[in-house]
């Protein structure tokens, strides 16, 4: 047995009672009006409530944390995506594109080029037709 002195920490003794004053308080709660107040609780958070003032949005609690968490998830899956098509060496002061990129349009060029000009020639041999 070792009779080695302890240094007294007061917020060791504060954490001690704030513990005991919690276990004491939430024993006196009835369990019926426990069970109310969680209840309470439940229903609160997931009760949908007007959350704009001049929109009209109603969104409940649960939403709202749904829509936060979703949007942080999105947002890190996105960099990442993004990440793979970044490039750090430039050339006559503009980015130079990155292997990935260079395959991906590689592959997707003929129908970026459609997309970018199908109405341009639809239009000029509809013109051509007209006149």
């Amino acid at each position: 047995m070792t009779n080695a002195v302890q240094k007294f920490d007061p917020s060791l003794l504060m954490e001690g009672v704030k513990d005991r004053v919690k276990t004491t308080f939430v024993s006196l709660i009835p369990d019926e009006q426990w069970e109310e107040m969680i209840k309470n609780e439940y229903d609160n958070f997931f009760k949908v409530k007007e959350t704009g003032y001049s929109n009209r949005e109603y969104k409940s609690d649960f939403q709202i944390l749904v829509r936060n968490v979703m949007s942080d998830v999105a947002t890190k899956k996105v960099q990442e995506f993004l990440a793979k098509y970044e490039h750090e060496t430039w050339g006559n002061s503009l980015p130079q594109a990155s292997e990935t990129l260079k395959e991906l349009l590689i592959k997707h060029a003929p129908e970026i080029f459609t997309s970018m000009f199908k109405n341009m020639f639809q239009n000029s041999i509809y013109q051509m037709q007209r006149q």
